[in-house]
């Protein structure tokens, strides 16, 4: 090894371990300003003038939650940092002792927000959830991408006056509150209470506090009203317009604060809006969206089209049903919410009522409405008088690559409201989808990191076989039960339709 060679080593030793002195040395520093001893607390009314701000962050399940969301709840909050080792899980642990003791209260949420998005994904956040057996239901974990998270933090939780440096001030991204610091919000939002996680009379505390909000801010006062329609503005790429030309397929750009880019079936509000408009075409349109619906209106061309080669977009197609003489419904396999195989055979003897969902989709009119008409049909049967028991609800997520089952678990949650009773969600492997699909009229396409895709609900009867499919997404809850008690008795006498 002649000298130059040498000295090339040498220097590669000398920079890597500059460089791992100064990784250590910025971990060491993030970690010191994130959970260096707090001064002597604040005066009392200090976090008071602080209120939580609009936001669209993303749950550890994988879905949006919104400041909508949480209108009208009591709110515990507390800041996650994963990475930072044994001193960053104290107020994950202070929350576990909060959320034993409040029990299953529907007025209270617990609120863990990253101070670290790029590290704490929803995959890290859901793993560190289960550390503390965090309530999916009942305790959000936080994420998103940095600025819409930094801007939450920096706007609800930082006072404008930092009091001899009651707060950190040390990271590139700006400021941000401690890890170990703990704030209570009132119905309204207001910050109300702030606590240091790292004392252990705090959950008392905590508790005492939540009650004495509750006590004067009544629950029945705070009742949320259905959120506002709010309007996006973007762009895309027409891919296709369907006959009627009340639905338009889009490539579009990423909407901040709704959805990332991708490529969505969308409902046209004007369809004289789409005259001369054609696959290829460039466009600027307003995206329309509440808590029921979606619209898309004020398309515009941009003077550009885009050549859209054969393959690239595959149109809707009508796909062959099910053979005649098949006469059992094909015992595809599935995994479950809990990791485990299922079969339509396991649920020999029940009517089966199933749908097809991924826990990404946006927009409230598709997958949203086909779990909440799950839950009201759901809550129809169990109700009613008379009505069957053998009957099983399952919803068949098409998308394995995101939807794990821990995702599947903490969003089933969510729709079920803590209630799993003859409800199952489950994923398809892309071999199994590929195989349903032609049986369901079912239209999918992965596209973009998104899956633009049809509705198809549908009813097997005790005995497997197809007695309803369910189009679209118009039927109506009692339609559904009613199809499910037709199914469950066509074989003996017939029960009324459920009211």
């Amino acid at each position: 090894m002649d000298q130059s060679e040498k000295k090339s080593g040498l220097d590669l030793k000398l920079f890597t371990v500059f460089a791992v002195l100064v990784m250590v040395g910025f971990i060491g520093s993030l970690t010191y300003v994130l959970t260096k001893p707090e001064p002597q607390p604040p005066p009392e009314d200090f976090y008071h003038s602080l209120k939580l701000s609009d936001f669209t962050l993303t749950e550890r399940s994988g879905r949006l939650v919104t400041r909508e969301e949480l209108k009208g709840k009591i709110l515990v909050v507390g800041f996650v940092f994963t990475s930072c080792g044994i001193e960053c899980t104290i107020s994950g642990e202070t929350m576990a002792k909060i959320q034993d003791q409040l029990g299953q209260r529907e007025d209270v949420q617990l609120v863990s927000l990253t101070v670290d998005p790029m590290t704490d994904t929803p995959e890290v956040l859901t793993k560190f959830a289960q550390k503390f057996e965090a309530n999916e239901e009942g305790w959000l974990f936080l994420t998103g991408d940095k600025d819409p998270v930094m801007k939450t933090l920096q706007s609800s939780f930082l006072a404008d006056d930092e009091l001899d440096g009651f707060l950190p001030t040390a990271l590139p991204s700006g400021r941000l509150p401690l890890v170990t610091r703990l704030y209570l919000l009132d119905r309204n939002g207001q910050v109300t209470g702030s606590y240091n996680a790292r004392l252990p009379e705090t959950p008392a505390k905590v508790i005492a506090d939540v009650e004495e909000v509750a006590r004067r801010q009544s629950a029945e006062d705070f009742i949320p009203e259905s959120a506002p329609t709010k309007a996006y503005a973007t762009r895309g790429i027409i891919r296709q317009i369907e006959a009627d030309k009340k639905h338009a397929s889009i490539a579009h750009e990423e909407i901040p604060d709704f959805m990332p880019k991708m490529t969505m079936r969308l409902n046209v509000k004007f369809t004289n809006e789409l005259r001369n408009l054609r696959v290829g075409d460039e466009i600027t349109f307003k995206l329309y969206a509440n808590d029921e619906t979606h619209w898309i209106q004020d398309i515009l061309r941009v003077d550009r089209t885009i050549a859209i080669s054969p393959g690239t977009f595959e149109p809707a197609r009508t796909i062959a049903k099910m053979p005649s003489e098949v006469q059992l419904f094909p015992d595809f396999e599935f995994t479950d919410e809990h990791g485990k195989p299922v079969k339509f055979s396991d649920f020999e003897g029940k009517v089966v009522a199933f749908t097809f969902i991924f826990t990404r989709c946006p927009l409230p009119d598709f997958c949203p409405r086909m779990e909440n008409r799950f839950g009201e049909t759901r809550e129809r049967l169990l109700k009613a008088s008379g009505a069957p028991p053998n009957w099983q609800f399952l919803s068949i997520s098409f998308d394995p690559k995101n939807d794990t089952p821990e995702v599947l678990r903490a969003y089933a949650k969510h729709y079920r409201k803590g209630n799993p009773d003859r409800w199952l969600h489950a994923v398809a492997s892309d071999e199994t989808i590929q195989k349903i699909a032609p049986l369901c009229d079912l239209q999918y396409l992965q596209e973009g990191g998104s899956i633009t895709h049809n509705l198809r609900t549908i009813v097997l009867d005790p005995k497997r076989q197809i007695h309803r499919v369910f189009a679209g997404n118009e039927w109506t809850a009692k339609e559904l039960a009613d199809a499910i008690v037709d199914a469950a008795t066509k074989s003996s006498h017939a029960l009324p339709p459920i009211p």
